[in-house]
C-alpha cells in the first residue's frame, strides 16, 4: 500500500488515466465525425438514387407508351387491311337482280372509304415500322387487294350490264321472249361469277400468304416490346 501512495507511482498512474482518457475522447469524436459525414453521404447519395429512379421510371414510361402506340397501330392497319379485302370476298352478287342490281354502284362509294381507312392506318404504321421487311410485306399485300378489287369491280360491271340490258329489254317485251332472255341473262351471270372465281383466286392466295408473314412480323414486334 505504500508503494501505491508514492508519489512517484501516483505521477505514473495519472499519466496513463489521462492518455486513456484522451484516447478515448479523440477516437468518440472521430467517430462521430465519422458516423455524422456518413449520414450526410448516404442521404447525399439517397437523394442521387431516387433522382435516377425518376428518370428512369419517366424513360420507362415513354418506351412504355411508344411500344403502345406502335402496337395499336399495326394493329389498327391489320384490322383495316382486312376489313376493305374480305368486304369484297364475302360479297354476294347473288342478292341482286334486275330488280335491284342499281344499288351495285353503292359498292363503289363502300371499297373507296375502305380504301381510304387503309391508308391512313398504313400511314400511321409506317411512323413507327418503316423497315424493309414491313414495306416489303405491306406493298404485297396492298398489290394482292388491288388485283383482286380488279376482278371484282370488272365482274361487278359485267353483272350490272346483263342486268341491265334486261331491264330494258323487259320494258319492250312485246319485241322479246322475256322468259328466253330471263334465262340468256341467267346462263350470263352465271358465267361471269366462274370467271370472277376463278379470276381471283390467284390474289387470295396471294394476300393469304403475305398476310400470314404480316401477322408473323406484327408478333415479333409485339414479343420484342415484352
Amino acid at each position: 500500500m505504500e508503494f501505491l501512495q508514492s508519489p512517484f507511482v501516483q505521477t505514473i498512474a495519472a499519466l496513463i488515466l489521462y492518455f486513456l482518457i484522451k484516447g478515448f475522447y479523440l477516437k468518440y469524436w472521430e467517430t462521430k465525425g465519422s458516423n455524422q459525414a456518413t449520414k450526410e453521404d448516404i442521404g447525399e447519395i439517397t437523394k442521387i438514387a431516387e433522382n435516377i429512379k425518376s428518370e428512369l421510371s419517366l424513360l420507362n414510361q415513354h418506351k412504355f407508351s411508344y411500344k403502345t402506340a406502335e402496337r395499336e397501330a399495326l394493329f389498327d392497319y391489320n384490322k383495316k387491311y382486312y376489313a376493305w379485302f374480305y368486304y369484297m370476298v364475302r360479297f354476294s352478287f347473288s342478292s341482286y337482280s334486275e330488280e335491284n342490281y342499281f344499288e351495285l354502284d353503292k359498292i363503289n362509294e363502300e371499297l373507296t372509304k375502305r380504301q381510304f381507312e387503309c391508308d391512313i392506318a398504313e400511314g400511321h404504321a409506317t411512323l413507327f415500322c418503316h423497315d424493309g421487311e414491313f414495306n416489303r410485306i405491306k406493298k404485297e399485300i396492298s398489290v394482292a387487294i388491288i388485283n383482286f378489287e380488279n376482278v371484282f369491280s370488272q365482274s361487278k360491271l359485267k353483272i350490272r350490264y346483263q342486268y341491265r340490258i334486261f331491264s330494258i329489254k323487259k320494258e319492250h317485251r312485246e319485241s322479246y321472249n322475256i322468259i328466253d332472255e330471263h334465262n340468256k341473262m341467267a346462263e350470263e351471270v352465271k358465267a361471269i361469277m366462274k370467271e370472277y372465281r376463278e379470276g381471283y383466286l390467284p390474289y387470295f392466295k396471294q394476300f393469304v400468304n403475305s398476310n400470314r408473314e404480316m401477322i408473323a412480323y406484327i408478333n415479333k414486334k409485339i414479343k420484342s416490346a415484352e
